[in-house]
């Protein structure tokens, strides 16, 4: 659903179909509450693959399944170890934000997307990846259109 497509363009850093779902969620607490929970749980998965990275003589963490273990191949290159744990910091002022303030969710969930999610072709340069350029596909329930890379990722 479009839970799933705005966490995978989050972490795909892809900024106009992440905000494109944002309506289906942000002013509706129901939803927006549990999000916050997966994109942390998310996050920890790729904190934890920043970490192996850096650290190559770490502890042995067991394997993802094979679906994250998918998500966190094509998000890792996209993500720095300080850039997660800004994202760490921000997910937990969002959470006290739209629990205990009177600011639009909308506003707030917006923030998030243009703060983390800018233009792909400057992340994967950061990261000396080949650049990839991105189109939207329409979802078969005709909601938020998802990424589909035109070429893969290369170190």
């Amino acid at each position: 659903g479009a839970t799933d497509r705005f966490i995978d363009a989050f972490f795909s850093r892809n900024q106009k179909p992440a905000l494109e779902c944002l309506e289906h969620f942000a002013n509706e607490p129901e939803e927006a509450i549990p999000l916050l929970g997966l994109l942390g749980w998310n996050l920890r998965h790729l904190a934890l693959g920043l970490a192996d990275a850096q650290n190559h003589s770490g502890p042995a963490r067991p394997k993802p399944n094979p679906y994250l273990a998918e998500k966190l191949r094509r998000w890792l290159p996209l993500w720095t170890l300080d850039s997660a744990e800004s994202l760490q910091e921000t997910l937990a002022d969002l959470d006290f934000s739209s629990k205990q303030t009177a600011q639009l969710s909308l506003g707030l969930w917006t923030d998030l997307v243009i703060r983390f999610c800018h233009t792909i072709s400057i992340e994967l340069q950061k990261n000396q990846i080949k650049s990839t350029t991105y189109k939207t596909q329409k979802s078969d329930s005709g909601s938020c259109p998802r990424p589909t890379p035109k070429t893969k990722f290369l170190k």
